[in-house]
């Protein structure tokens, strides 16, 4: 988990740095790793592409991705983080 947790890290401070296209790439890449489609660490890597999509103007594609987030939360009885995901909607 903890190269996984580098690699989320390392998206954020590319964003940081205004490299989308990039953190884009990284976070795809941490889906394929392990534990990269489960718990906490999905849920960063499916904001994290959300926020990249919309500063892409890619709207259609952040809001799956946030509607995806809604639905774990929901699932989880996690009103607090159904309200962060509709918010990024």
């Amino acid at each position: 988990m903890g190269d996984l947790s580098l690699k989320i890290q390392t998206a954020f401070e590319l964003f940081d740095a205004g490299r989308p296209r990039e953190v884009e790439a990284l976070y795809r890449l941490c889906l394929d790793e392990p534990g990269g489609r489960e718990g906490r660490a999905y849920r960063s890597i499916l904001h994290g592409l959300g926020y990249i999509k919309c500063e892409q103007g890619r709207y259609g594609e952040a809001r799956s991705l946030y509607e995806e987030l809604a639905a774990l939360a929901r699932s989880d009885a996690d009103p607090l983080e159904e309200a962060i995901a509709l918010a990024g909607r």
